[in-house]
């Protein structure tokens, strides 16, 4: 069938395009159109509900696959949240990013914790790439201020890089310093030693001193 003026009409309750072997593709009715077999259309304008029983492939960067329930993104392939595209996540062939371009990235439980689980490390960082926590995995737990290490985690205690200030009482199994050490108020030493901040010292034991004692 040819027209090449005006428009070609074709009237019925149903209509049915077949192929050659009695196949039907194409069925026209009052409830839309039902195609069997691959249709490829350069677009589809769809006004009402599309019902879709098996994969569907947007330009095969997106694809819903029916029997995994699962819409799957290419490499590169991202999906944007937000006017303007604010929040996108993708995965780039090697790393999953998840990328916020205004406000805060707020991760919201209102059931119960927030797990962050790595099969290695996980380092916080703050002002774009500066690290502020490093947890590396079988290993210590590095914090820092202003990208400076400042305490690290070790397998007995932890180690100080840098002044310790303590407002309150501080209770130490072992403790050593490299320098001077300066205490604004009573130290004790187990049951064996007091020393305040007055200057007064007493001893439970035995004193040993190597060099020169001063008294008075």
């Amino acid at each position: 069938i040819k027209d090449t003026v005006g428009d070609l009409r074709i009237a019925g309750d149903k209509i049915t395009l077949e192929l050659e072997d009695g196949t039907d593709v194409k069925v026209i009715d009052q409830f839309g159109v039902n195609i069997t077999g691959v249709t490829t259309t350069n677009r589809l304008y769809v006004s009402g509900v599309s019902t879709f029983i098996d994969d569907v492939d947007f330009d095969s960067q997106v694809r819903f696959d029916e029997s995994e329930k699962a819409l799957t993104f290419v490499d590169g392939a991202a999906i944007r949240v937000g006017t303007g595209s604010d929040t996108s996540i993708l995965h780039d062939g090697t790393d999953t990013i998840i990328r916020s371009k205004t406000g805060d990235l707020k991760l919201i439980s209102s059931g119960d914790d927030i797990t962050l689980s790595s099969n290695d490390d996980i380092l916080l960082q703050v002002d774009t790439n500066k690290a502020a926590v490093n947890a590396v995995g079988g290993a210590e737990v590095q914090l820092y201020y202003n990208a400076t290490e400042r305490l690290s985690t070790t397998a007995i205690g932890a180690t100080v890089f840098g002044d310790f200030i303590a407002s309150g009482v501080g209770t130490f199994g072992k403790l050593y310093v490299t320098g001077i050490s300066t205490f604004a108020d009573t130290v004790n030493v187990s049951t064996g030693a007091t020393i305040t901040s007055a200057g007064n010292a007493a001893f439970a034991g035995i004193v040993t001193a190597n060099g020169g004692v001063n008294v008075g």
